[in-house]
C-alpha cells in the first residue's frame, strides 16, 4: 500500500490555557497532512485524542492504527531529546497507546512525502521495548506496539532545525487525552523543541539597482498564515511564505501558528542602490571552531569584542560594537582606503585569540561588495554568564512597571544555573512571563529563584517581571531591585554576575529618559571597592502615530567619563554602536518600532552600557549625562540630564536630625524662608522639584541659619524642596 501523504496546514479555532497545561480542544489531525506542532506550556503538551477515525492499517511495528493522531516537532537547541507519551480516558485512567516516530527531515512537506512504512516490511519492525538497539531504521527513529499506556522515545544528537513526525494511536477507542512531556529537560546537554515560531529573513540585502528583484522566504514549520508589511504599511495581497521584492524598503513579516497561539516576526532592509557610485565593505567577527579562517555555515558570530576602522589614515578612529556581530561600511569613493581592526574586551583576553587583528589599506571599487571576516579561536574554554536588569518606565505609585531580566551566555558551551531576583521590600511581585518551558521559577518572600537549563552559546533568555508600585509609596524615595547569577563558581567574569537598578519614585514621567543604576548619589567609599563602572540605561518610546522605521540615539560623554572603558551590555533590539572620541551613536536601523497607540509595551526600547569615571574623581564630583533620541526624520527628543554625585558616608541619625529645617510660610505665594535649628558649617544645594520629577528651581543655600528665596514664577500645586550637600539630604513638601 502507498502511504504517500501531502502536508497542508490546519487551522485550530478553539483552545484554552490552564496554569500547567496547553490544552487543544478541537483538532482533526488523523492524517499526516493535518499534523499539528508540539508546543509546550510548562514542559507539557496536552490534546484530545481521536475517536471514531479510520484505521490506516499496518505501519512500521504497529499491527493496526486505530484512531491515529499526527504531530510534528522542530528541534530548537541541539542535544538529546527524551519524550514520554501517555494516554488517559475522561476518567483519568491510563489507556493503551502506540506510536511511531520518523525523522529527521528538513521540512514537514518532505517528511509527509517520505515516511518509511517497514523495516523493510512491517513484519520486520520490532517494538523498541523488546529490541532497544534496533532503531533508527531508515527514517523510522522509534516504534512501539505494546499494551503499555506510557511510552518513551529518545532522539540522540538532535540538531537544531530538524523536523520529526510522530504518529500515536488510540487502541481502545475511548475518549480522553494524550499527554507529551520532555523527560530530560533538566539534564545537561539536553536539546529542546521550538515553543515559538522561528522566522529568519536573513541579513539585510544591499543590491545593485540593475537587479530586478529578490525573493524573501519566511517559511517555518507550523505556520498557518503570513502577513507582510513594507515600511509599516500592510501588503493586503501578500499572504504566502515568500515575497518577491522589487523596491527598496524595510519589510516585516508576521507568521501565525493558530494551534500554539504563537506569532513569529522578523524584519529585513532591502536596498536597491546605485552600485556605480558606491562600494560596500561588510565586516563581521566569528568563532572559528575548526581553525580554518573561513566563516563556515555552521559557525556563529562572535560578540565579545569590538571593531575599529580608520579612513585614509586621517587619525579619526571609529569604534563599532554590533549586537549582531557585523556591520557595513559604505564607501563613496573608490580611492578611499580603510584600516579595519577587531579587539577582544579585556575580560576575554585569556579565553580567545585573534589570528588576524587588522586588515590594512582595504578599498572597494564602486559597484563592488567586499567581505571582511575576523576569525576568533578558542584559547581555553571559558564559562561566562551575564545578567542584566532594565525597567520599562520610572516607578509611579498605583501603577505597574515591568523589569526586563536578561540572561546571556557569553561563553562557547551550553550552561545551566540559578538566578536570584530580589525585589525591593516596598514593591509587590505580580508575575513573571516569557519563561522558557524547561526553566523552573520558584517565588519566595524576596522575589524568586530561577533555575535555567541548557542556555546555548551566544543565546539570550529574556524574562518579563511585572511589579506593582503600591499607592503608599512616597515621591522621591528610592527603590532597588537586583538580580544575581549565584552558581558562578566556574565563571571567568564576575563583574556581570550581579546587576541592580535604583530609581526614585515619581508622580509622572517622560518615557524617553536616561538613568544610572546606582541612583543620583553614590557613596564614594563604597564605590571604589567595586569594579568602578557606572551603568547607564537609555529608555525610549515611540509616542508618534505610526511605526518608527529607524531610531538613532546620540549621547555625548561628559569629560569626566573615560570613553576608553565603554562597553555595550544589552539592548531591546539589534543595534550598532559607533564611537568617535566621546560621541556615541546607537543606530537601530529597521527597528520598525510600533507607535504607543498601536502597542504600549512594544513601542518601547532601551540600551545599557557601562563606563568608568576618569581617574581622580572624588567626594562631591558630579557627572552629568544626557541623550538625544531621533525617531526617523523627526526632531530630536532630548532626555533628562541625569547627574551622578559622589558623596561621603551617610550621617548618623543624630547628626542628621541636628540639621532639621523648617520652611515657612507653607502654603506660600511669593517668598519662602528656610530656617535651620543651628547655623550650617558648609553651604547646601536647594532644589525644587514638581510632581513630574522635573527641577523647576535650583540655588545655593548659605551657611546662615535662615535663607529666603522667591517662588513667584511657580504655578500653583505641590512641590518637593530638597536640601543636600555631599553628606546630607532632606526633602519636605511645599504647596504654592
Amino acid at each position: 500500500m502507498n502511504y504517500k501523504l501531502i502536508y497542508t496546514y490546519l487551522s485550530i479555532y478553539l483552545l484554552y490555557f490552564s496554569s500547567s497545561t496547553f490544552y487543544l480542544k478541537a483538532q482533526n489531525n488523523s492524517v499526516c497532512e493535518n499534523a499539528i506542532s508540539l508546543c509546550f506550556q510548562n514542559n507539557e503538551f496536552v490534546y484530545a485524542n481521536n475517536v471514531n477515525n479510520t484505521n490506516i492499517g499496518q505501519i512500521a511495528c504497529l499491527g493496526t492504527t486505530p484512531n491515529p493522531s499526527w504531530n510534528f516537532l522542530e528541534v530548537d537547541n541541539s542535544g538529546t531529546i527524551s519524550m514520554q507519551i501517555k494516554q488517559t480516558n475522561n476518567s483519568g485512567s491510563l489507556i493503551d497507546l502506540d506510536f511511531v516516530l520518523w525523522g529527521p527531515y528538513s521540512s514537514i512537506e518532505v517528511a509527509c512525502d517520505n515516511l518509511d512504512i517497514g523495516c523493510p516490511t512491517t513484519q520486520d519492525c520490532p517494538n523498541n521495548t523488546s529490541n532497544s538497539n534496533f532503531y533508527p531504521y531508515g527514517n523510522i527513529m522509534s516504534c512501539s506496539y505494546s499494551p503499555s499506556s506510557i511510552e518513551n522515545f529518545t532522539i540522540p544528537n538532535a540538531l537544531s532545525g530538524e523536523i520529526y513526525v510522530l504518529l500515536t494511536t488510540n487502541y481502545s477507542g475511548q475518549q480522553g487525552e494524550i499527554i507529551i512531556t520532555q523527560s530530560n529537560s533538566n539534564s545537561t546537554n539536553a536539546g529542546s523543541i521550538y515553543t515559538d515560531l522561528n522566522i529568519d529573513l536573513g541579513p539585510d540585502q544591499n543590491l545593485c539597482d540593475d537587479i530586478v528583484s529578490t525573493t524573501l522566504n519566511a517559511y517555518s514549520a507550523g505556520v498557518d498564515s503570513y502577513e507582510w508589511f513594507k515600511d509599516g504599511f500592510f501588503l493586503s495581497s501578500e499572504n504566502s511564505a515568500e515575497l518577491i521584492v522589487t523596491e527598496s524598503g524595510n519589510y516585516m513579516v508576521l507568521a501565525f501558528n493558530n494551534t500554539c497561539n504563537t506569532v513569529g516576526q522578523d524584519n529585513i532592509n532591502v536596498a536597491f542602490i546605485d552600485c556605480n557610485n558606491n562600494g560596500l565593505i561588510n565586516v563581521s567577527s566569528f568563532l572559528d571552531q575548526n581553525n580554518n579562517s573561513i566563516f563556515d555555515t555552521n559557525e556563529s558570530v562572535f560578540n565579545n569584542g569590538y571593531f575599529t576602522y580608520e579612513l585614509n589614515s586621517d587619525g579619526l578612529v571609529n569604534y563599532v560594537t554590533s549586537s549582531t556581530g557585523n556591520f557595513t561600511i559604505v564607501s563613496d569613493d573608490q580611492n578611499n582606503y580603510f584600516d579595519i581592526s577587531y579587539f577582544l574586551y579585556d575580560d576575554y583576553q585569556n579565553c580567545y585569540n585573534i589570528p588576524t587583528v587588522q586588515f590594512s589599506n582595504i578599498s572597494v571599487m564602486n559597484g563592488d561588495e567586499l567581505t571582511i571576516d575576523f576569525p576568533v579561536t578558542e584559547q581555553q574554554t571559558c564559562e561566562d554568564v551575564g545578567v542584566y536588569l532594565s525597567s520599562n518606565q520610572s516607578p509611579v505609585p498605583g501603577f505597574d512597571i515591568i523589569n526586563y531580566l536578561t540572561i546571556k551566555n557569553h561563553g562557547i558551551l551550553p550552561v545551566s544555573g540559578t538566578i536570584e531576583f530580589n525585589l525591593d521590600e516596598d514593591l509587590i511581585l505580580n508575575s513573571a512571563s516569557n519563561v522558557d518551558q524547561n526553566y523552573t521559577l520558584t517565588p519566595n518572600s524576596n522575589g524568586f529563584i530561577l533555575d535555567f537549563v541548557n542556555l546555548q552559546p551566544g543565546n539570550v533568555s529574556n524574562i518579563n517581571i511585572s511589579i506593582n508600585c503600591p499607592t503608599n509609596l512616597v515621591l522621591g524615595d528610592a527603590i532597588t531591585n537586583s538580580v544575581e547569577y549565584v552558581t558562578a563558581s566556574n565563571d571567568v567574569v564576575s563583574d556581570n554576575n550581579f546587576y541592580s537598578i535604583t530609581e526614585n519614585i515619581v508622580g509622572s514621567y517622560d518615557p524617553n529618559n536616561i538613568m544610572e543604576t546606582n541612583g543620583p548619589e553614590i557613596v564614594f567609599d563604597d564605590f571604589i571597592t567595586t569594579d568602578e563602572f557606572l551603568y547607564y540605561t537609555i529608555r525610549f518610546q515611540n509616542l508618534g502615530t505610526a511605526e518608527a522605521i529607524n531610531v538613532l540615539i546620540e549621547n555625548t560623554l561628559d569629560p569626566l567619563l573615560d570613553e576608553t572603558t565603554l562597553q555595550m551590555l544589552d539592548s531591546s533590539h539589534d543595534v550598532v554602536l559607533r564611537k568617535v572620541n566621546n560621541q556615541l551613536t546607537f543606530d537601530f536601523k529597521n527597528i520598525n518600532l510600533p507607535a504607543e497607540i498601536q502597542s504600549v509595551e512594544e513601542s518601547k526600547g532601551f540600551i545599557i552600557y557601562k563606563i568608568k569615571p576618569i581617574s581622580g574623581y572624588n567626594i562631591s564630583t558630579v557627572i552629568p549625562n544626557i541623550a538625544e533620541i531621533y525617531f526617523d526624520f523627526n526632531e530630536a527628543v532630548v532626555t533628562n540630564t541625569f547627574t551622578t554625585t559622589f558623596i561621603a558616608s551617610e550621617l548618623s541619625i543624630d547628626e542628621f536630625e541636628s540639621h532639621q529645617f523648617k520652611m515657612y510660610p507653607n502654603p506660600a505665594n511669593t517668598d519662602v524662608t528656610i530656617s535651620f535649628s543651628r547655623a550650617l558649617k558648609e553651604s547646601f544645594d536647594l532644589t525644587i522639584i514638581d510632581i513630574q520629577g522635573k527641577k523647576v528651581l535650583s540655588t545655593r543655600v548659605s551657611t546662615d541659619d535662615k535663607n529666603t528665596f522667591n517662588i513667584n514664577n511657580l504655578e500653583s500645586g505641590l512641590y518637593f524642596v530638597e536640601i543636600k550637600n555631599y553628606s546630607y539630604k532632606q526633602i519636605q513638601k511645599l504647596i504654592c
